[in-house]
């Protein structure tokens, strides 16, 4: 037979299970790529996405990707939100908000439904604002950026609303 000790609090005990489940989860909802790491290869994240290292390949993320002020990425990124502070050269589509922020130096396109550029920032690039975009339909084999990308920023031809709704 265990005997407990009669200061045990089963409350407080299941309040510091449910505390150490919560930090679990956020710190497993975010992958970090930390200041001195070098990776080449793509990733898929459904989570949030930090590039604090350098990374050449390209990041689908369901959620938000970061470039920290000490990060580095030579390839593109799909997600659902954007924020460069560091360097990044190539593609961008977010279905959110696009930020370059001051200390960011960007070259490639942006894509997006908002997009933003601090004062301060290095940016040469191709910028499309496009309307918020809920859910492209797969059985029209439909690929929203690839369209974007086949107008160019200089065609004067529209999406039709049917295909992005």
């Amino acid at each position: 037979m265990i005997h407990l000790p009669k200061t045990l609090n089963k409350k407080k005990m299941w309040n510091s299970d449910k505390k150490n489940q919560d930090e679990h989860s956020l710190a497993s909802s975010i992958s970090v790529f930390a200041a001195g790491l070098k990776l080449k290869g793509d990733v898929d994240a459904p989570n949030d996405v930090r590039i604090d290292g350098f990374m050449e390949g390209n990041i689908t993320c369901g959620r938000k990707v970061m470039i920290g002020a000490s990060g580095q990425l030579k390839g593109n990124i799909k997600a659902q939100e954007v924020h460069v502070m560091g360097e990044m050269k190539g593609d961008l589509y977010a279905k959110g908000l696009a930020k370059v922020g001051a200390t960011g130096k960007f070259n490639g396109s942006i894509i997006s439904s908002q997009i933003e550029i601090e004062q301060g920032a290095d940016v040469e690039a191709s910028l499309t604002k496009i309307r918020p975009v809920k859910e492209i339909k797969r059985e029209e084999g439909g690929n929203l950026l690839d369209k974007i990308k086949e107008l160019g920023p200089t065609n004067s031809k529209t999406i039709p609303r049917e295909k992005t709704e």
